[in-house]
């Protein structure tokens, strides 16, 4: 029951994973106001499309009891967050004309943070960390 819940989720984070191998640095890339690009934008989007499907697939399960919505599904999703931006970047050291950016991780961390915050406001849910 788990994969029918947060299957989204997983093809979603494949899909990630496919364009952050075949992603290539030298790409010119395509700034907005202040130096701030399509590429932070889209770091931040994809994080925040992530969260929403995966707490939606928690929100909807009931046979892990555990993983049932509620103050520590949002942790246990910011924290899955974290560890996925993190094997994004790492699997990027190994690949040529890639490069791992700490800003891509902090940026991921921001659009994971915005769509627990899009979640708990769509859901008009309290939202707690702890």
């Amino acid at each position: 029951m788990f994969f029918r819940f947060n299957a989204y989720a997983i093809v979603w984070m494949l899909g990630m994973l496919w364009v952050a191998c075949l992603s290539k640095a030298n790409i010119q890339p395509i700034l907005l106001v202040g130096g701030f690009g399509v590429a932070e934008i889209g770091h931040i989007l994809q994080f925040v499309v992530l969260v929403l499907l995966w707490m939606l697939g928690i929100r909807k399960q009931h046979q892990f009891t555990f993983l049932h919505y509620n103050h520590a599904g949002t942790r246990y999703v910011l924290i899955g967050a974290f560890l996925f931006a993190l094997l994004l970047e790492l699997i990027k050291i190994p690949i040529p004309y890639v490069h791992f950016s700490s800003l891509g991780i902090v940026l991921n961390l921001v659009g994971a943070i915005l769509g627990a915050l899009l979640f708990s406001w769509l859901y008009r849910l309290p939202l707690r960390f702890w």
